[in-house]
């Protein structure tokens, strides 16, 4: 009886290994050994595999319960597949360095991608972070009592009550510009 050659095929997903499936070289078939190895390791890194989806309400159910691993997890996937809540809440972490080393820059990184989104709480905590003069560059003071005049507006005009606030006691201190203009007269 002849031989039967095989030959071996590594399927691979973000550089881990799931299976290693064989095949007749002759017929191009897969074997029924290959097979049930292929369907057991599918098995395998579907029970294992970490999910690839979250939700908010779950990132701030950590977050509030003070489980900030989970809470960073769940953020920072939220965050890198774009949402502007994730984006916030990783924000938050960097901010007050929950879960993460403290860095304001990073935290107005992420509060920045949330507020270009029009994320209202992205774009307050922007704000208040030009206001403040944490994490920004410090160019001058003026500049960054505008830009967090910008991003309050912003929040303002989405009816976020901290973003209306934040603008009125701009305005009230001098801060901000008084600018004549029949939507905020």
């Amino acid at each position: 009886m002849g031989e039967i050659e095989t030959s071996v095929s590594i399927i691979r997903t973000r550089g881990t290994v799931i299976a290693i499936i064989a095949v007749d070289a002759v017929s191009g078939k897969v074997s029924d050994t290959g097979m049930r190895y292929f369907l057991a390791a599918i098995f395998l890194y579907l029970m294992l595999a970490t999910p690839t989806w979250a939700s908010s309400e779950e990132a701030r159910a950590a977050y509030e319960r003070g489980d900030y691993a989970t809470a960073l997890q769940l953020s920072r996937l939220l965050a890198e597949q774009g949402s502007a809540d994730g984006q916030v809440f990783l924000g938050v972490m960097y901010e007050y360095g929950q879960g993460v080393p403290k860095d304001l820059s990073e935290a107005v990184a992420w509060y920045r991608k949330a507020a270009e989104q029009g994320n209202a709480s992205g774009q307050v905590s922007l704000g208040v972070m030009y206001l403040s003069g944490q994490g920004v560059s410090k160019d001058a003071a003026e500049k960054d009592a505008a830009e967090a005049v910008k991003w309050f507006r912003k929040a303002a005009e989405q009816g976020h009550a901290r973003g209306q606030i934040n603008l009125g006691e701009m305005y009230a201190t001098g801060l901000a510009p008084i600018i004549h203009d029949s939507h905020w007269v």
